[in-house]
């Protein structure tokens, strides 16, 4: 691997140091994701770039061939990482947080819903794929396959990433926006608020009786 510059060691070794120690990862998605120790983790081609409980990272994905490089037409904050595919230009856009922002219970929910937000919000500036599930990246480790670019070696405050887009219209709602941080929270955001009335349904009744209410509700979301 290339010498790397100080800003750019700065911003990958931060990024390493902040995976789970077994991260799901793949070299192919064709062959389904695998959790590995870190060691072994950091050599495949895609990885997961956030803990289940720590948001970190926040990651676009472009599919078009000017992927790395439009985001300065569309007003977009400079990203942390750009990750090429060298083939066809399509790129993951890095957005790191100075301070993570935790879903594990008990923490507060405000800066869940600010982050919602600001991921929305700049899923549409960047018109970014937002069906992406955020689960997995490109794996910025790997700049011998993919093409890594360094634009922004400082972290974010997640109050300043929101400035560059416009919340108004989001937080009038009631609620964050339903789309943000990929599908599995979108389902959690969407699954909990029936869960916490549709419960008193299933008093009395097994656990697996709530659990097939769970399961059929989603698939209506």
């Amino acid at each position: 691997m290339a010498v790397l510059q100080p800003d750019r060691a700065q911003q990958l070794d931060l990024f390493r140091e902040n995976l789970r120690p077994h991260p799901f990862c793949t070299d192919s998605f064709q062959f389904g994701l695998k959790r590995l120790p870190i060691a072994d983790a950091i050599k495949r081609l895609n990885i997961e770039p956030n803990t289940p409980t720590e948001k970190r990272w926040m990651v676009y994905d472009i599919d078009r061939p000017t992927a790395s490089f439009d985001w300065e037409d569309m007003d977009a904050p400079a990203p942390n990482i750009v990750v090429t595919n060298k083939t066809n230009g399509h790129a993951h856009l890095f957005y790191g947080l100075d301070y993570p922002v935790f879903y594990n219970p008990g923490t507060k929910d405000k800066p869940r819903k600010l982050q919602r937000s600001v991921d929305f919000g700049l899923t549409a500036k960047l018109e970014a794929d937002p069906g992406y599930g955020k689960l997995i990246a490109k794996n910025p480790l790997r700049d011998d396959f993919w093409k890594v670019k360094i634009i922004q070696d400082k972290p974010y405050d997640l109050k300043l990433l929101s400035e560059y887009i416009d919340l108004s219209e989001i937080t009038r709602r009631r609620n964050a926006p339903i789309m943000g941080l990929g599908r599995n929270c979108s389902l959690f955001d969407s699954l909990r608020y029936w869960a916490y009335s549709g419960v008193r349904n299933y008093w009395g009744k097994s656990y697996n009786s709530f659990l097939g209410g769970l399961v059929h509700q989603g698939a209506i979301f």
